[in-house]
């Protein structure tokens, strides 16, 4: 049940990149409601460039969430152009898209045999392949290197983009940039290489003493563990009573945790609410 609850949260910020006859370019995922990092050599697919540019090229490209239940699509333009050895391009959506949600990103720097998963595009199979396996550590040219277990799909060029869940921390840890052909080793960009700061403000996480919002999900971390018993529990019965101390973090777990997580399951027809202790 864990797997199931946390590849939702990844699935709503999962992007699918097309070229302008339809093929899939690549991938990429959701950083701000409005923002989609992918690679910048994916964006030079979607256009059909020839050759690497050093400018961010004009126009726009067509995108959907392929695992949103509704298959929304949209298109972006480039905000953020970072060519080379960083390989990153930063979309702006020209609407926000209904269901998706951003994924949190989370620190790269220790992660030696973090279990992670990723989900991409490879030749003939357009509607995306899950790819698990072990993370390791950095090498010389700045990017993590991740391995896929065998046997099983391998991380391959239609993988450009993607981004790479962390299940020890619950959180994207970074971007899926090259793979070696015929092995199971590939690497990502760490998370802390893919923001530009001028088209993505950084906002302060910490919320004092208020409570996190659903808005603020992507901030939230560290109560994976109770938000899945939670969910675990509603999928039993009708109402679930959430009991602790004052200040133990239990608006958060629910509106940060739970509900989120909670929108993408609903049965049609269903409803839900939120009551505090002092409702009546």
């Amino acid at each position: 049940m864990v797997a199931e609850w946390r590849s939702d949260v990844l699935g709503t910020s999962q992007v699918r990149i097309r070229s302008a006859d339809g093929d899939v370019a690549g991938a990429g995922f959701l950083v701000a409601a409005d923002v989609v990092c992918t690679c910048a050599h994916v964006v030079e697919e979607a256009f059909g460039l020839p050759a690497p540019v050093d400018e961010a090229p004009g126009g726009s490209v067509n995108l959907d969430f392929p695992l949103l239940s509704a298959r929304t699509s949209a298109r972006a333009s480039v905000a953020s152009w970072r060519h080379g050895g960083a390989d990153v391009a930063l979309l702006r959506l020209d609407r926000p898209v209904e269901g998706a949600r951003p994924a949190g990103l989370v620190d790269g720097t220790a992660v030696w045999e973090h279990p992670f998963r990723v989900f991409g595009h490879p030749d003939g199979a357009d509607q995306g392949v899950w790819v698990r396996g072990t993370l390791r550590a950095g090498q010389g040219a700045g990017l993590l290197q991740m391995e896929a277990h065998l046997p099983g799909p391998r991380v391959t060029e239609g993988f450009s983009g993607s981004p790479v869940w962390d299940d020890a921390q619950g959180g994207v840890v970074g971007m899926t940039v090259a793979a070696h052909r015929g092995e199971s080793t590939a690497y990502l960009l760490p998370s802390a290489d893919l923001i530009d700061e001028h088209t993505v403000p950084a906002r302060c996480p910490f919320q004092g003493l208020e409570p996190f919002t659903e808005e603020q999900s992507e901030f939230f971390h560290g109560r994976g563990a109770d938000t899945i018993r939670v969910l675990d529990a509603l999928q039993q019965r009708p109402v679930v009573l959430v009991v602790g101390p004052s200040g133990c973090g239990k608006s958060s777990l629910i509106r940060a945790g739970v509900l989120p997580r909670l929108r993408g399951h609903l049965i049609w027809g269903t409803r839900y609410s939120v009551r505090h202790g002092g409702d009546r």
